[in-house]
């Protein structure tokens, strides 16, 4: 028997598969100290201008000066907050608070629209109100951590590449403690504002250098170590960008599914309905369809020329 035709939703599971490989392979190369430290030495105040080489042996090597925190926040029991990094980290001396909190989030899959800006909002926020009970006891709200909330997007529209941009909150409320949301956006290289930590993420996502390359650049250029473990990081990373790269995937997912291609997701809903004999809204809701697009597949999926075209390709 020949194998059987991939379905729409078959390649959508597949897909997905591969964009979540990626997505935790990025995370663990965010966990490297040494790529962790030329972000502190670039965009916080407290180690702003540090050499990256003292900051990862006077500080991140350090378990008693940097710690991991757990990316998963139940400090709100029925309303987790799932982070993609999470560092606890000692301030040097003169700083307005002992330590600050930094939070890394990679957004792989696309620019965000207005309700992912509330969820950069609703993070930070989260990683000051679970201080309390953590970092501090009762009403001593003084000893509070100063929280950096740091922002990945590798494809962002392009009157927005290439930049780094601060959002600061209640900078007069609590000068030089105030919490900080900053916003990644990449792009390609020669920009005016291309800056170190620009190009480091450049070097790490792009698709056009190899595992070798971008270990060659990232050791001749940022002095970092080549470890066994990194260099098996930045090959893992390399394969399924190259396997996302190849298949269009990022093409085709990113733009297709995410961003507006209709009839593959008419298509993945009604391959779940049939599958799993769900109503067209829970097919939606597994398929993280946004709420405001809803109408628009319960529309297609009544339309009579829609469903004559379905049962054509299924026959």
């Amino acid at each position: 028997m020949p194998p059987s035709k991939p379905t729409a939703f078959s390649e959508y599971l597949h897909a997905q598969n591969a964009r979540m490989q990626y997505d935790d392979a990025c995370k663990r190369i965010l966990g490297n100290p040494w790529i962790q430290a030329w972000f502190y030495s670039e965009l916080t105040d407290e180690f702003r201008g540090l050499d990256p080489a003292h900051i990862v042996e006077e500080y991140l090597s350090r378990p008693d000066r940097c710690r991991e925190l757990n990316p998963e926040d139940r400090t709100i029991p029925d309303h987790p907050v799932i982070y993609d990094k999470r560092y606890q980290i000692t301030a040097p001396a003169g700083s307005a608070t002992d330590q600050i909190i930094v939070h890394f989030e990679f957004q792989n899959n696309s620019y965000p629209k207005d309700i992912n800006r509330w969820r950069m909002v609703y993070n930070n926020s989260r990683l000051i109100s679970g201080q309390k009970g953590t970092v501090f006891q009762n009403s001593n709200f003084h000893q509070m951590l100063r929280t950096y909330s740091i922002w990945i997007f590798p494809h962002p529209p392009a009157k927005e590449a290439n930049s780094i941009t601060y959002y600061p909150a209640y900078e007069n409320l609590i000068p030089k403690a105030y919490p900080v949301i900053i916003k990644i956006c990449l792009g390609e290289p020669d920009y005016p504002t291309y800056t170190d930590v620009l190009k480091l993420l450049h070097i790490l996502v792009s698709p056009e250098y190899d595992a070798n390359q971008k270990c060659g650049m990232l050791e001749k250029e940022f002095k970092i170590p080549m470890t066994e473990e990194f260099k098996e990081e930045i090959e893992n990373m390399c394969n399924v960008s190259e396997w996302i790269y190849q298949t269009g995937v990022e093409k085709g997912i990113q733009t297709g599914i995410q961003t507006g291609s209709r009839n593959t997701m008419l298509m993945c809903i009604r391959s779940l309905m049939n599958a799993l004999k769900i109503t067209a809204l829970q097919a939606m809701s597994i398929l993280a369809v946004p709420a405001d697009e809803q109408q628009q597949y319960l529309d297609l999926l009544a339309s009579p020329e829609t469903n004559r075209i379905a049962d054509t390709q299924t026959h």
